[in-house]
């Protein structure tokens, strides 16, 4: 057998160099998808957006309108399904007036920047909207209106449905649930007290807007989200039961109505409550129910937020395993929706 002297060391050739080349060349891309995105279009993108709440350019008397809209709007898209709304106590931190689109993109980890203003003369508002890409660079929706203030509520619900169209979002409809056709006053007395007991200072303010709501309530027996703020003013003064009877009347009237989000915002408010109690049971069964609820509804927002409820139910109760268990599903979710 003859031996053969090898060369020592890599020895370069066709095929090796073709190899290392497409393994250079794979490594790039790699890279490039991960981290830098250069030229793919990332179609899994959540929509992201916030919504700053509406500058009011009439009397500074009608402010409450200007910060009850904006807010019942943040909360209308936030239930909509896939898509992450910045919350307006995260807004409200900024001075959002004096930064640009593109400082409270980077801010607020949105792409889309919603602004309106309002306007009220006499009984009729003048509003406008406009919603800025600020990764295009460019309005994208654009619209004004003009209508009585009878038709407020109903304008409100044409703002949500235009954002979310103009963004593509895929709204989760609850078509067993009824839409009663809100009182004008009532609604009005809602947006005050929302606006009084925001700003309020002291117990004066709160029992003002307990007022208010109350007054709102008896005009309108279906609009549950003044028995909500209403519950809420009474948990917060530590008045646990009083608040839990308003909240479980919210609640059977959200079922007579068959609105499944509102049972879940009502499933909230209890478990709250409980929360301060130390009813560990009832919590880890009214977030449950939001959870089934939510998942038949296929809505990722209240998935996630149940999920992460119950995480931290179990948290309390001791019960690590479970704990980790839920906390790794709401974890995924999060991710999904792109919530920091």
């Amino acid at each position: 057998v003859s031996a053969k002297l090898e060369h020592e060391g890599f020895d370069w050739n066709v095929k090796n160099t073709i190899g290392i080349a497409a393994s250079v060349i794979g490594l790039f891309l790699l890279i490039n998808f991960m981290f830098l995105r250069i030229g793919f279009a990332d179609e899994e993108e959540t929509p992201s957006i916030a919504i700053l709440p509406f500058e009011n350019k009439g009397a500074e008397t009608d402010d409450f309108y200007a910060y009850g809209i904006s807010s019942d709007l943040i909360a209308d898209v936030t239930s909509a399904g896939l898509i992450r709304v910045a919350g307006l106590n995260d807004i409200e931190k900024l001075e959002y007036n004096q930064m640009s689109y593109s400082e409270l993109s980077n801010k607020l980890f949105v792409r889309y920047v919603a602004k309106g203003t309002l306007w009220k003369l006499d009984s009729i508002f003048q509003l406008s909207m406009e919603i800025f890409d600020t990764e295009l660079s460019k309005i994208i929706y654009s619209n004004r209106w003009q209508t009585n203030w009878t038709d407020l509520a109903i304008i409100k619900d044409d703002l949500s449905k235009n954002i979310l169209k103009s963004l593509k979002i895929e709204v989760v409809e609850d078509v067993e649930s009824q839409d009663p056709e809100s009182d004008p006053i009532a609604y009005e007395y809602y947006l005050r007290a929302k606006h009084q007991y925001k700003k309020r200072n002291n117990t004066d303010d709160t029992e003002i807007a307990q007022g208010l709501l109350e007054k709102a309530i008896d005009l309108d027996s279906n609009l549950v989200e003044a028995r909500l703020l209403l519950g809420s003013t009474y948990r917060d003064l530590s008045e646990y039961d009083e608040a839990l009877n308003i909240f479980k009347q919210a609640r059977f009237l959200s079922k007579r109505l068959d609105d499944k989000k509102k049972i879940v915002d009502c499933n909230s408010k209890i478990a709250s409550v409980f929360w301060m109690k130390g009813d560990l049971d009832s919590i880890l069964s009214y977030h449950k129910n939001s959870y089934q609820i939510s998942t038949n509804l296929n809505n990722k927002h209240y998935i996630s937020q149940s999920l992460n409820s119950i995480g931290w139910t179990y948290l309390r109760t001791s019960d690590y395993d479970s704990t980790i268990i839920y906390f790794e599903k709401a974890l995924a979710l999060f991710r999904e929706l792109d919530d920091k």
